[in-house]
This record gives C-alpha cells, sequence and structure tokens, in this order.
C-alpha cells in the first residue's frame, strides 16, 4: 500500500507528464522537480510548489498561495517557490501553463525576495 505522500507524489508527476524530460529526485526531505534538467519545482510537506518571478509571483498571492520559508541562523529565509493553488493542481492543462511560467522562471536572476527584501541570489 502507499503512503498519502507518494499517492499525492505520483498523481502531480501524472498531471505533469507532458512537460519535457520531466524528473523527481530526492531534495532535502522532499521531492524536487526538473523539466530539461531546469528545476522548477518541489513537493514538501504533501504540498507542491512552483518557481516565481516577480511577474508571476503576485498571481500566487491574488490566488491565498504562501512562500516557501525555512529558518537559518534564526532567520527566516524566503524563497521564490510559492505553493500552487488546489484548484490549479486539479485541472491538468491550467497545471501545465502554470508549470510552463515555473520552468521559466527558474532560469531568471533572483533580485529580491518573495516579500521584495533583498533575497539570494
Amino acid at each position: 500500500m502507499s503512503k498519502p505522500r507518494d499517492e499525492f507524489k505520483f498523481f502531480v508527476l501524472d498531471q505533469l507528464a507532458r512537460l519535457p524530460a520531466l524528473s523527481s529526485a530526492p531534495f532535502f526531505g522532499g521531492i524536487g522537480l526538473r523539466s530539461a534538467g531546469n528545476f522548477f519545482g518541489m513537493i514538501m510537506g504533501g504540498a507542491l510548489y512552483f518557481s516565481t518571478s516577480p511577474a508571476t509571483r503576485e498571481e500566487y498571492r491574488r490566488h491565498g498561495s504562501k512562500c516557501f520559508s525555512y529558518a537559518k541562523q534564526g532567520k527566516i529565509q524566503e524563497t521564490k517557490l510559492f505553493e500552487v493553488p488546489a484548484e490549479v493542481l486539479d485541472d491538468a492543462d491550467r497545471l501545465h501553463d502554470w508549470a510552463q511560467r515555473a520552468i521559466a522562471a527558474s532560469g531568471q536572476k533572483r533580485k529580491t525576495g518573495a516579500s521584495g527584501k533583498p533575497g539570494l541570489k
């Protein structure tokens, strides 16, 4: 019997199957997602996160999505990864479109954090 996290991973990979050279691998306690070698998202804690750019981030916020963050040396570090809204996750065509934008965003240099403050480069 599969674990719920495995079932979610298989569901996500099935939804994203049309992406070119889709692959997944362990990534800091979750699963990293790549398309043709480009890291564009991850599955962590039962949620799917996609890379964003300043141009796409606001759409995620309008859907109530949260930025993936973690603590490092007592400080919260924000990433450019945002949780994919459930209504997008359940629609394979729409998810494919969002994934394509995440792939494009993954190649962009990061100048500010998700909050607009200086962040990781």
